[in-house]
């Protein structure tokens, strides 16, 4: 059962403890542990959302939004969800990724406007299309004056 980050932390200040929930495994720790209130549909809801995201059936953003309704639910509970700490291994792993991505990106671009612009240099320099040999004698033909079509 792999941990699933959820997509911003969570901080729950609960009678005698406060928790920073930043996963759902955390979250169903939170919900199993000291949770004051077991008994409304929103506890039950992001507990079964939360064990479903750890076994893969759901996302981590299903289960943080299911925890964030059940902190909403059970009175007295202070939740602040806009709390965002340090940013969990797979964040980073993925941003680094995703700068990783567009890095190759830029110097494939690059490599492919450098490779163009060599080819373009090694010709006359003097226009910018440079011509096959076929273009030049279909231009050829065309600039040839008419002539008379031979007599039979």
């Amino acid at each position: 059962m792999n941990d699933k980050p959820f997509p911003r932390s969570v901080r729950v200040t609960l009678p005698g403890s406060t928790w920073t929930v930043s996963s759902a495994y955390q979250a169903l720790e939170c919900l199993l542990g000291p949770w004051p209130i077991t008994t409304i549909p929103e506890y039950r809801s992001a507990v079964r959302a939360c064990r479903d995201c750890l076994d893969g059936l759901r996302t981590p953003k299903t289960a943080f939004n299911a925890f964030k309704k059940a902190c909403r639910a059970t009175e007295g509970l202070n939740a602040d969800t806009r709390v965002s700490p340090q940013p969990t291994v797979s964040e980073r792993e993925q941003e680094a990724e995703e700068l990783n991505i567009s890095a190759h990106a830029h110097t494939a671009a690059t490599s492919v406007s450098q490779a163009r612009l060599r080819a373009w240099q090694k010709g006359d320099g003097k226009s910018r299309s440079r011509s096959t040999p076929a273009d030049t004698a279909i231009s050829a033909s065309r600039s040839a004056p008419l002539s008379a079509p031979p007599k039979s």
